[in-house]
């Protein structure tokens, strides 16, 4: 097995990488609309759920 000092290290691009977005989704204001609506949405799928689901 070859050293470390005899090793190629491939070099790459930095402007290729993305480690994180500029923005994420919990930033923007719209997506807090969002999951209320979808918290809603929930609780009226539970209200409306069948009967032998409590059982």
């Amino acid at each position: 097995m070859a050293s470390d000092d005899d090793r190629e290290v491939p070099m790459v691009d930095d402007t290729d990488l993305i480690v994180l977005p500029d923005q994420t989704a919990d930033d923007v204001d719209t997506d807090w609309r969002d999951a209320a609506a979808r918290k809603l949405r929930d609780l009226q799928l539970l209200e409306d759920r069948p009967p032998h689901w409590d059982a």
